[in-house]
């Protein structure tokens, strides 16, 4: 497995199981971290389901080659990580959700580095 493959990979299952699995099983435990409460614990739910369906193609996109799809997470992962800022910025959320959004900004920085360091990694153009 390239580097860049790992890191998307490890992203993966920080999706399933750091971010889907908690809003899943204890939305108002995951909410609380970060200083929000569920006006309707639906939504956290399903976001959470969201979070783990959308890790699982991370891993499943690694477990099937699809090296294209790895320089796809990258902007979307800075996309999610200055969203998280902005929120943390504004007081709409707690201050431990800068945790994540760094998380988010320095594993897309990692995985736009092994992209540019490993040629045979790096998607296809079309």
């Amino acid at each position: 497995m390239t580097k860049t493959a790992f890191s998307v990979y490890l992203y993966g299952l920080y999706l399933m199981t750091a971010i889907g699995v908690p809003f899943v099983v204890m939305p108002h435990f995951a909410l609380g971290l970060f200083g929000m409460t569920a006006g309707d614990e639906m939504w956290v739910r399903l976001a959470g389901v969201l979070s783990a369906v959308m890790g699982g193609f991370y891993v499943m996109a690694v477990h099937t080659d699809l090296t294209r799809f790895y320089g796809w997470t990258v902007p979307a992962r800075l996309v999610s990580g200055a969203f998280l800022y902005v929120m943390a910025a504004l007081g709409h959320v707690g201050p431990a959700i800068v945790v994540f959004a760094t998380l988010d900004t320095v594993s897309a920085g990692l995985t736009w580095l092994a992209l540019r360091f490993e040629p045979e990694a790096a998607p296809a153009s079309g």
